[in-house]
């Protein structure tokens, strides 16, 4: 079988027609991003082949939200494996992290973590015409590990004084949330909220 070996320089990518064949809106995402990458592996077995990435910048918008690489950020994939190191990652006003490695549940699982507010992730849902209209504020916390694969996952998730309105529709207030999934059940632990002065609770 025949070797394959590379190296790609990627210097300030428009990213809007990325995001536009992925199914963003028109005009809703917007910056570049810079990497380079090299990979290797054998052409006759596609499941041999790996690759390193640097990603060294990322200035994007999304629906007004501006998406920021704080330092450069390695990231090693193959067939069966997946790693990545430093990732810090400014989302509007949160913050997201990734490290680790998916198949090393010993020394470093592989943990993504996010804190902010949930209006800004609800204005980037909306670069895909996800919760059109939706005005939602409040603080969420997510992580997520893996423990040697995605089926081995745990995640939890937490929203604090969570507000979120739909249009002409009263808006739900006061929202507290705590939930967790073990890789097969997604369990809220906790909900609270208030809607045209009701009280709502659930587990």
């Amino acid at each position: 079988p025949y070797d394959v070996r590379g190296t790609v320089v990627v210097n300030q990518l428009d990213v809007e027609p990325l995001a536009l064949a992925a199914g963003a809106l028109d005009e809703t995402i917007a910056g570049t991003v810079s990497l380079s990458a090299t990979f290797q592996g054998q052409a006759a077995t596609p499941e041999s082949l790996s690759a390193f990435v640097n990603l060294q910048e990322v200035a994007v918008t999304a629906s007004g939200i501006p998406i920021r690489l704080e330092r450069p950020a390695h990231i090693t994939a193959s067939a069966d494996d997946f790693s990545v190191d430093d990732l810090y990652l400014h989302v509007g006003s949160g913050l997201l992290t990734a490290s680790g490695r998916l198949r090393d549940p010993v020394q470093a699982p592989l943990s993504v973590w996010y804190g902010g507010p949930v209006g800004d992730l609800v204005a980037m849902a909306g670069t895909f015409g996800i919760g059109s209209g939706v005005e939602a504020s409040g603080d969420v916390n997510a992580w997520w590990e893996s423990t040697c694969g995605l089926d081995n996952a745990y995640a939890t998730a937490t929203i604090r004084n969570g507000r979120v309105a739909w249009p002409e529709v009263p808006a739900i207030e006061g929202l507290e949330v705590d939930a967790a999934f073990d890789g097969a059940t997604l369990v809220v632990e906790r909900l609270q909220a208030t809607w045209q002065g009701g009280g709502i609770e659930g587990t």
